[in-house]
């Protein structure tokens, strides 16, 4: 049986909804109480205890996301509040804040360059953002309800998103065109994720079950 090495009580003060371990060895926590917090777990197994490295407030709602750059030096955040803030963990400092508009913006994932961004939206669509442009460069229709959780493929060619319905679907990045799309399921998708290949799609529901699908293998 596993057990938990460290535990931090009371962390933040309402519930937390996203947490990233990133490549520096910082743990971000995004929670509803609007903050996002950073963590130092260089010295986890020596101390078993976590320490705040730095308090990020601003967005007016949860946050929803958090998520790091692969070199571990920023962070990007979503919220209720429909902004997405991008984060310096070297300098403790917020050095973007885009505006998505109402209800675009959900769980958010960089692509493989840390150049963009995907995100779920309330309105059914995944969108693309630009972060240099600080804008949604590109929407994709997708299962017409609530896109609750996305992911990169590993070669940033495609994008996976889960909906509310249960609709699993695979969009092509450059077209838009939709790859795969899987109906077998009814209850809210909250995760997805690719196999480091990008041969497999991982997701998470609702209905208490995980499922992996063959990326070769066309559904029906």
């Amino acid at each position: 049986m596993y057990r938990a090495s460290s535990k931090v009580t009371s962390a933040h003060n309402d519930g937390v909804w996203s947490t990233f371990w990133t490549s520096r060895d910082q743990i971000l926590s995004g929670s509803v109480d609007e903050v996002v917090k950073s963590w130092d777990a260089s010295s986890l197994e020596e101390s078993q205890s976590l320490s705040v490295v730095k308090q990020y407030p601003g967005h007016v709602l949860g946050t929803i996301s958090v998520v790091a750059t692969k070199d571990g030096r920023r962070a990007a955040t979503s919220s209720l509040d429909c902004q997405v803030r991008i984060l310096n963990l070297e300098t403790g400092g917020v050095e973007k804040t885009i505006d998505t508009g109402a209800g675009e913006t959900w769980q958010i994932a960089y692509d493989p360059t840390d150049k963009f961004l995907v995100s779920g939206s309330q309105q059914g669509k995944v969108n693309i953002i630009n972060i240099e442009q600080e804008k949604i460069v590109q929407s994709i229709a997708a299962n017409g309800k609530f896109i609750v959780s996305v992911a990169y493929s590993p070669d940033g060619k495609l994008v996976a998103c889960g909906g509310f319905d249960g609709v699993v679907a695979i969009f092509d990045v450059e077209t838009g065109a939709e790859v795969q799309k899987y109906h077998d399921r009814t209850k809210p998708v909250r995760s997805v994720a690719f196999s480091p290949d990008g041969s497999f799609l991982l997701a998470a529901s609702d209905d208490m079950h995980v499922k992996i699908y063959d990326m070769y293998v066309p559904s029906f």
